[in-house]
């Protein structure tokens, strides 16, 4: 049996290893997928892996981190599409994609964790959700679990298209990630079996809670 965590850390640009530390300890995480990580200190006996979106230093860079008590047989980040809209419309002042962490550890799990637009540009955000699909694509092969924060509330007609053309299983749930919203969410292949799962309240150094979950395959 896996335990399992999926969190936005909110990036505000200082380290929260000390905060990450304590959710491991305190739900016994083989796993912890994070989003908006921009510090993060060596975990002692855990792998850490992770891409920043852009290779310039840029102080508001971000990486979707994964954390994983096993060694890692393949490693790799996606970037996904993005448009200048986007950038107009968020006044950043330069380009920096979206990404897609995806890692094959030495249990032959695939971990795939991502963070989407926050425009709220359907556009943009539909062109994600197919190259998401097409990455998939490449692991169906393997026990998988596709997770982040996804900026997409579970009741809009992007979530449904998001949900029907994925081709995997859905982890529901009804509690708010953010806010009064729920934008991040789990997805996984049929031979993943989920045993127990809730939302973690973590709004003492997020604007996110942890999806939690334990799980065998």
């Amino acid at each position: 049996m896996y335990r399992i965590g999926c969190l936005n850390i909110k990036n505000e640009f200082y380290d929260k290893t000390n905060y990450i530390e304590d959710l491991i300890k305190k739900y016994k995480l083989d796993y912890l997928c994070l989003q908006e990580v921009s510090v993060i200190s060596d975990i002692n006996k855990y792998n850490i892996y992770g891409n920043k979106r852009s290779i310039l230093s840029n102080k508001t860079d971000e990486a979707c981190k994964i954390i994983s008590k096993y060694n890692y047989k393949l490693k790799k980040t996606y970037r996904l599409p993005w448009l200048n809209l986007e950038y107009i419309f968020t006044k950043r002042r330069k380009l920096i994609p979206r990404i897609a962490t995806v890692i094959i550890d030495s249990n032959n799990i695939c971990l795939i964790n991502t963070h989407l637009s926050s425009s709220r540009i359907p556009k943009i955000q539909k062109k994600q959700i197919d190259k998401l699909i097409s990455i998939i694509n490449k692991y169906r092969n393997y026990p998988l679990i596709l997770m982040g924060d996804f900026n997409i509330n579970k009741d809009s007609l992007l979530f449904n298209y998001l949900k029907d053309n994925l081709n995997l299983e859905y982890l529901d749930n009804d509690k708010y990630t953010y806010s009064n919203r729920i934008i991040d969410h789990v997805f996984y292949s049929k031979d993943i079996i989920i045993k127990k799962t809730d939302v973690i309240d973590t709004s003492y150094f997020s604007d996110h809670n942890m999806i939690y979950f334990m799980f065998k395959k």
